[in-house]
Formats: C-alpha cells, structure tokens, sequence
C-alpha cells in the first residue's frame, strides 16, 4: 500500500495558504511594495490559486518520479506550453496582468488535473473527500476573517499565524487531526 499521510499533509496545509495569499492579495503586496504597486493585487490573487495548482503538480511530480516515470509529467508539462502560448497570446493583451494570471491557473489547472489522472491509474491514490471537505471548511472558518478585518501591513504575519492557528484548531475540532497524528509528526522530527 501507499503511504499518503505526508502528501494529505501537504495538501491539507496548501488549502489555507493558497486562500489567504488569495484573500490578502492588496495587505501582501504593501507588505513587500509600496503603495504604486497596489494595482497588482488582483493579478495577484488569481496568481496565488495558480501558484497552489502548481504545487500540486510538483507533489504528483514527485509521486511519479519516485516510481520511475519522470517522464510523465515532464510530457505533460511540455505539452501544455503551447496551449499557454495560445491562451496567453489571446488573454494577456486584453487583459494584461489579469490575462497572465488567468492563463496561468488554466494551464496549471490541466496540467495538474491529468497528472492527477494519471496517478490515479497508476496508484489508485485518491484525496478522501471527507478529508478534502473538512479541509475547505477548515479553511473558509480561518479566511473568513479577512473579508472583515485588515490588519496593519506590519502585523500580517502575526495575522496569518493567527488564521493558520484557527485553521488547525477547525481540523481538530472537526476531527481531521488525531492524536495518532501528532504521534507522527513527532516521528518524523
């Protein structure tokens, strides 16, 4: 059998990073930049999703490359570069920054749903959906938040070590983490 705890756990901390880099595009940019590039903020947002299809990929990259077919998703990778080029040739003129991203989350979004296919075939490793549902509302309950309150740029990372607290305390409460998890955890420190 395959071990998935460690691709679970991946993925479970994926969910609510890739939503509040999303949800606190604008207080994450002036973290980093001056108030002149407050205009990249949505492009930003939609990068984020992007950014976290992405490392999925990468994830399921490295399932198949573990079980010797590095090819597989580097043909899948190779592949969706002119489907890229074509929807950004059509998106990114219109839309500018807007198109890139979009762009982005389309390609990554094909690409990491046929890798995903394809170790699916392969393995028969699936992602529980009760896992993937307490997940996401673990998530809307910790991202919530943002919609309401801004913190001052300065206090964003205690802002997000706040929300990622909450996210963990909802994976408890909703009985996702164990104690049995913990105890593995431990193990791998």
């Amino acid at each position: 059998p395959f071990d998935i705890t460690s691709r679970l756990v991946v993925l479970l901390l994926l969910l609510p990073v890739t939503a509040l880099s999303a949800t606190t595009s604008k207080a994450l940019l002036h973290l980093f930049f001056s108030p002149a590039y407050q205009s990249a903020a949505r492009p930003l947002t939609l990068l984020a999703v992007a950014l976290g299809l992405l490392s999925i990929f990468y994830l399921l990259s490295t399932i198949e490359a573990g079980a010797g077919k590095p090819r597989v998703p580097l043909v899948i990778a190779w592949s969706l570069v002119p489907l890229a080029a074509v929807v950004g040739s059509l998106a990114i003129p219109r839309f500018q920054l807007v198109g890139a991203a979009f762009t982005t989350i389309a390609v990554s979004f094909l690409g990491t749903l046929v890798l995903a296919l394809a170790v699916y075939r392969r393995f028969r490793l699936t992602f529980p959906p009760w896992t993937f549902a307490r997940g996401l509302a673990a998530t809307a309950v910790a991202v919530a938040p943002t919609y309401f309150a801004t913190p001052l740029t300065a206090a964003l990372p205690l802002w997000y070590a706040l929300l990622l607290a909450v996210y963990a305390l909802m994976l408890i409460a909703l009985g996702e983490i164990r104690r049995e998890d913990w105890s593995h955890v431990r193990s791998l420190l």
